[in-house]
This record gives C-alpha cells, sequence and structure tokens, in this order.
C-alpha cells in the first residue's frame, strides 16, 4: 500500500432494477466512484488509519447518486 492509501477490505454494492449483466458493466465505474467519495470523506477517518473493515453502498437506477457521499459519511462517521 503506497503512504496515504486507504484499504478497504469488503465493499458491499446493491444495485435496484438492474440484470446481472447491466450490473457487471457499471461496477468499474461504482467503483471509481466509491473511491472518489471515500476520498473526499478522508478527513473524516481517524490519523494514522487506512483500513476500512466493511463498507455498504445502496444505489438506484436512476443514475443519481447524489447520496454516495453522505452514505459513505455516515458509515465513517460511525466508526
Amino acid at each position: 500500500m503506497n503512504s496515504g492509501g486507504i484499504h478497504i477490505d469488503k465493499v458491499s454494492l446493491r444495485l435496484r432494477g438492474v440484470t446481472p449483466r447491466q450490473a457487471r458493466q457499471r461496477a468499474g465505474s461504482m467503483a471509481r466512484e466509491i473511491a472518489d467519495a471515500v476520498g473526499r470523506q478522508a478527513g473524516r477517518i481517524a490519523p494514522g488509519r487506512t483500513q476500512i473493515g466493511k463498507l455498504s453502498v445502496r444505489l438506484r437506477t436512476g443514475g443519481s447518486n447524489s447520496d454516495l457521499t453522505g452514505q459513505i459519511r455516515r458509515q465513517l462517521g460511525g466508526e
């Protein structure tokens, strides 16, 4: 791991209303969006901590993922 990196042990992503094929197609872009959102919330992670045990995210099919950062903020704030 590089310095300043954050490791997430397990990510659970639920996509509602999509087929398994659509979910596979979206997986890469969703991983990037999740990584961006975690990066924006890095200030909420305790200093020196680079490990997040579990992260769960639910997204709707409408394409609007504005709540993604809010979901991550709530989870990181509660740990």
